[in-house]
């Protein structure tokens, strides 16, 4: 508490970051410190906003994802548009309405969102990895954050990480003496020592005692053991005390059913959400336990109804009692910062508004209804159905898509998997269409709701699957933790589904999952890999025959070749592709889309090495294409995507900022540009807004960093320093936290270049006091390590 305080009166300490194993009091330390803040005016924050990851499992096959959060917190602080824009960007937006006056941000319960493995406690959210990062460096306000795991390599300045300890022995003892729990000091220490000092567990294990043992703190002896293994567990020494709550209430208790049916959530719940599971016909060794069914209505003993009959209302309200005293359901006393939770306490019987309890005792109960799997399916198959029905059918906002995302998630605990994926998965939120990503964005809903259909995320699938659907669903994991820039994740779904669909020779399937491990690849700057990739890519595009993949695989195999260095090998392939695509759509005979930004990208590769007629013939005829294929795109294929359309802007940019170049030579006659140079420079930043914009909004971060770098080169050519250096340090920031090396590359070369230029006064980077020198060594290790030689030449040029 006082490290708190004490942070909110340092401008310097822009975020505290809790840590410790479950149970330990992380969320009691910040509830009681919000309810001092409270009391006092909030101590100055002009905005309070918090947040609780509910989901917090220790599994590492559950996924989770800041977007219900992002989305929630931009709505909170004013977003016009919290739906547009992709992970990075929205987390950028987020932080400057943070940042933009003294705000109180708290995010509880951060452990779904880091890895569990090694790298353990790594954050594997982009959008949040970028939260953090940004209000890091500044933050006018205060980040407090909780979690079960630290957070490696976040040791910044302005950022501490504090572990909560367990009690020492003295501790734990006047805990359970502040809680009623009688005995010596001595015996109150043994038994604080006995259970680890573990907060929930000594709070648990003093209202255990009262109830059944007249507070005797020297019973704690009597309380279940556990193997050594279980011990270890994130609140293992909790459970001992659950455990001995199941042999006192019993098996068979409604209180050990109504915590069972509330572990079938991951939050709290309404009263509505939990006659879900009771309503009939009973679920025998659950929701039989809870009340009885009668039937109701009807006419001579036709058309009638059963109806659910909870306890009376004498046993309901003992039950809720007896669950609240024992901290086992939370009641009004845990209700302080707004929450409605209210456990009735007369005999007035007031159902609960909402429903809930401590994470672990969610994960203790829901372990024990799994070992129930028939009881465990029903219970998820109903969920299954309400969230199912209570969506409205095709879902076009984030809001109303939750409702779907649930029944995905209930679904496949009932077992139902390939019917969840095709009735609600690929009809209703993807559209067969991608529609949840390419028109929302929510590449990290999807990844979450595709954890449930592997055993193991993100190699073992579910058998019961068909195997057409498996490498359906392998090839979209691919492309969502691609797009979250989690690439290294990325390889195995893509490989695995390569190999299943040549397996099936599913020849064009195979095409496009080879060609896509080879784009991945070539981000992470594995280029002969990539190559390889791109090989196999067309060999199963040729078996396929299929014309328009037969063309796309060219111009991956030759954009994989142009980075290599091979240009003269990958403009022959290109060539081929646009004579193929000629055969494919003879009305538009120039590669167009992404494969005709590839194309161009190789040409303009060349400039540098052509006499200044060549150069300047290239670049109108380039200028041509850009004008005729930016109109294609735009007017004449209505499922022309953002990214394309996007690509082609900056191709166009690209092109007629080059021209502006040999313009300004004064060479040759016909030079692109007859009229001033503000309109020049207006019509070329149009073409660059419009890229930028537009691979920010179509959800792919792999691709923003290609928008980023070309406008910092423009900005340069410009002389707006400033201007080029924000961009080149968010393309550096993005390259670095995806492991895209190339990109990393292009934007150390963007550096040496910046720091070379008259005038250039801001040297206070991304990595402060780094000079061209020490960038352009780091940009040739990188060269060195992936082949990046069609970037070998830029590298000698900027040396010299």
């Amino acid at each position: 508490m006082k490290q708190l305080e004490l942070a909110c009166a340092d401008t310097r300490q822009n975020i505290i970051l809790f840590h410790a194993a479950g149970g330990t009091g992380k969320t009691a330390l910040l509830k009681a410190w919000l309810k001092q803040l409270q009391a006092n005016n909030w101590n100055g924050f002009d905005k309070v906003y918090g947040w609780s990851f509910y989901i917090q499992g220790t599994d590492e096959a559950r996924q989770a994802s800041s977007e219900s959060f992002v989305h929630d917190a931009l709505g909170f602080f004013g977003d016009a548009e919290p739906d547009a824009g992709t992970a990075l960007d929205k987390a950028a937006r987020l932080v400057a309405l943070v940042q933009a006056q003294k705000t109180l941000l708290l995010l509880d319960g951060l452990e779904p969102l880091q890895h569990k493995a090694q790298p353990q406690g790594k954050l594997r959210d982009a959008g949040l990895e970028r939260l953090l990062n940004d209000l890091a460096l500044h933050n006018p306000g205060l980040l407090v954050v909780s979690s079960r795991l630290a957070i490696p390599g976040f040791d910044w300045q302005g950022v501490a990480q504090i572990p909560v300890d367990a009690f020492a022995a003295a501790d734990g003892a006047a805990l359970l003496q502040a809680l009623g729990v009688q005995g010596t000091v001595q015996e109150l220490e043994t038994a604080s020592t006995a259970f680890g000092g573990h907060g929930l567990a000594l709070v648990l294990l003093a209202t255990w005692l009262k109830a059944l043992h007249g507070a005797d703190v020297r019973c704690h002896q009597e309380v279940a053991l556990l193997d050594a293994a279980d011990v270890e567990y994130f609140g293992g020494h909790a459970q001992r005390v659950m455990r001995s709550y199941e042999q006192f209430f019993g098996e068979d208790s409604a209180e050990i059913a109504l915590l069972k049916v509330l572990s079938l959530f991951d939050r709290p719940v309404c009263w509505e959400e939990v006659m879900v599971v009771l309503e009939p016909p009973l679920i025998q060794g659950l929701t039989d336990k809870l009340g009885h069914v009668e039937k109701q209505g009807g006419f001579l003993g036709f058309f009638q109804h059963e109806t659910f009959v909870r306890l009376d209302d004498k046993h309901w309200v003992v039950l809720l009692q007896r669950l609240g005293e024992a901290r086992l359901l939370n009641n009004s006393a845990d209700a302080d910062l707004g929450d409605e939770v209210v456990i009735a306490q007369s005999e007035d019987w007031t159902p609960l508004k909402v429903f809930d309890t401590h994470p672990l005792i969610r994960e203790h109960f829901a372990a024990g209804l799994q070992r129930m799997p028939d009881v465990w399916r029903e219970a998820n198959r109903r969920l299954y159905e309400y969230y199912k029905n209570q969506a409205v059918e095709f879902p076009d906002s984030f809001e109303t898509m939750q409702p779907l995302y649930a029944a995905v998630g209930h679904g496949c605990r009932a077992g139902l998997h390939q019917e969840v994926l095709e009735d609600v998965f690929r009809k209703r939120i993807q559209r067969n269409e991608a529609f949840s990503w390419k028109k929302l964005g929510l590449f990290g809903s999807d990844l979450s709701a595709w954890a449930n259909f592997f055993i193991i995320p993100w190699g073992k699938l579910i058998s019961e699957l068909k195997d057409t659907s498996k490498g359906f669903i392998l090839n979209e994991v691919a492309l969502c933790l691609r797009a979250q820039s989690r690439l290294r994740e990325a390889l195995e779904p893509m490989r695995a589904g390569e190999d299943m669909r040549v397996a099936q020779e599913s020849w064009l399937n195979a095409a496009k999952s080879a060609g896509n491990l080879s784009e991945l690849q070539v981000t992470l700057g594995d280029l002969s890999a990539a190559v390889e990739s791109a090989q196999r890519s067309v060999a199963w595009a040729d078996k396929s025959e299929d014309a328009f993949w037969r063309m796309v695989s060219h111009t991956t195999l030759a954009d994989a070749l142009q980075l290599s260095g091979d240009s003269e090998a990958a403009l022959v392939l290109f060539a081929e592709a646009e004579i193929m695509q000629q055969e494919w759509q003879p009305e538009y005979p120039l590669l167009y889309g992404l494969q005709g930004y590839r194309y161009c990208d190789a040409l303009l590769a060349g400039v540098v090495q052509m006499d200044d007629s060549a150069a300047r013939a290239l670049i109108l005829e380039l200028r041509e294409w850009g004008e005729k294929t930016l109109d294609w795109v735009t007017n004449h294929f209505t499922n022309m995507g953002l990214l394309d359309i996007s690509l082609h802007h900056l191709s166009l940019a690209r092109v007629l900022a080059l021209s502006t170049r040999f313009a300004a030579d004064g060479a040759g006659a016909n030079p692109p540009y007859t009229d001033d140079s503000s309109a020049q420079a207006a019509e070329i930043g149009g073409h660059f807004q419009q890229a930028v914009a537009g691979l920010r909004d179509c959800g792919q971060v792999q691709e923003l960093p290609r928008g980023l770098l070309h406008r910092a080169t423009w900005y340069m050519q410009q002389g707006r320093l400033a201007a080029a250096q924000r961009d080149l340090q968010e393309a550096l920031q993005i390259a670095q936290r995806g492991e895209m090396r190339l990109f990393e590359v292009d934007a150390r070369l963007g550096f040496a270049a910046l720091l070379k230029l008259p005038g250039f006064e801001n040297r206070e980077a991304l990595e402060p006091n780094l000079t061209a020198g020490v960038h352009l060594d780091r940009a040739e290790a990188l060269i060195d390590a992936t082949g990046y030689e069609s970037r070998r030449g830029r590298l000698a040029a900027l040396r010299q």
